[in-house]
């Protein structure tokens, strides 16, 4: 399976407008295109009840895919989950969760991945976009907005970060 990691400068820059265009194309292509948020900032109840990442909920809802939202949106932080991980309340290791929502593609031709603003985040619960990329062995697609200063200044920050 091939994979595509996408991640960006910053929040709002574009990535869930990327991803849908990616996928329609992957899919008129004819590729078995499987998507996932590993970590999902921005907690909802999907149509059946259970809590995703908004932007998992979309492409599942966008592209009728197949997958469970626990495999699409594996680790999502809603109000007050780093005040309990930082506490020690959350004694899950994410990072293997990821990893086994990941492997539920494992039949697919490809597999768009959806990172959450800047390289950085979500730092505080050891899984920035730049670990997590790393962890799935996935290549990052840095989005940013237009403009040469001071995107092109935030793209070598965030590349950097994932090269680290």
């Amino acid at each position: 399976m091939r994979h595509l990691y996408l991640a960006a400068t910053g929040q709002n820059r574009g990535k869930t407008t990327t991803s849908l265009g990616l996928m329609d194309l992957f899919l008129r292509e004819g590729l078995r295109t499987g998507f996932m948020k590993p970590v999902g900032q921005r907690t909802i109840v999907d149509p059946d009840g259970v809590a995703a990442d908004e932007d998992a909920v979309l492409m599942r809802a966008v592209y009728d895919l197949p997958e469970s939202m626990a495999a699409m949106s594996p680790v999502h932080i809603p109000r007050g989950f780093t005040k309990a991980y930082i506490a020690g309340e959350v004694v899950e290791d994410l990072g293997a969760r990821i990893v086994d929502a990941h492997a539920t593609f494992a039949d697919r031709d490809l597999l768009l991945i959806e990172g959450t603003g800047h390289a950085g985040v979500g730092a505080v619960i050891g899984l920035s976009n730049a670990v997590v990329a790393r962890l799935l062995g996935a290549p990052a697609v840095i989005v940013s907005e237009g403009g040469v200063g001071r995107p092109i200044d935030e793209i070598v920050l965030n590349a950097s970060h994932f090269a680290a």
